[in-house]
């Protein structure tokens, strides 16, 4: 190997393992995790967007939030099966899809997730959808009865964020 060619090899390989540390994700106790979402009905799936802060689930804190679905663009075709896949953490952790309207959800859906972490790392993802309870079915009755209502939108989904240690 060249002389010259040794420093600039060593260079680059100390800035490939900088790199490589600084694009692992850190977290502390109540951050914000980057959180996506996107839709699929009528066989179409929309683009990832973004989620506001508010939807989205803190490092290490278990929370419920009332998470917006918009109105799918159907030409006047009725949506028989709506469904939703979140993403976390810059597209790392990925959920499987969430049926979140249709024929097969009875009443309001609550969308269990259970987030795992390991020390400032987030590791994966479980989800699945559960009937509303009734505790927090009471709590939310106005979300309740919009997402009733065939002609409101946009509808509300209730989230459980749970974090789980490895």
């Amino acid at each position: 190997m060249a002389r010259w060619l040794q420093p600039r090899l060593a260079v680059s390989v100390a800035w490939l393992l900088l790199w490589l540390e600084s694009s692992r994700a850190v977290h502390h106790e109540g951050d914000f995790i980057h959180t996506s979402r996107r839709a699929q009905f009528l066989r179409k799936r929309t683009t990832w967007n973004d989620l506001i802060e508010h939807h989205c689930p803190r490092f290490g804190q278990n929370r419920i939030v009332a998470m917006p679905i918009n109105k799918p663009g159907t030409n006047g075709q009725e949506v028989t099966d709506y469904r939703i896949q979140l993403s976390f953490d810059g597209d790392r952790v990925l959920t499987p899809w969430l049926a979140v309207l249709g024929k097969n959800v009875e009443g309001m859906p609550l969308l269990e997730v259970q987030l795992r972490r390991a020390g400032d790392e987030l590791k994966g993802v479980k989800a699945w959808v559960l009937p509303l309870p009734d505790e927090l079915l009471l709590g939310h009755a106005t979300l309740y009865e919009e997402y009733k209502n065939t002609t409101h939108w946009p509808k509300h989904v209730l989230v459980h964020y749970r974090f789980h240690d490895e």
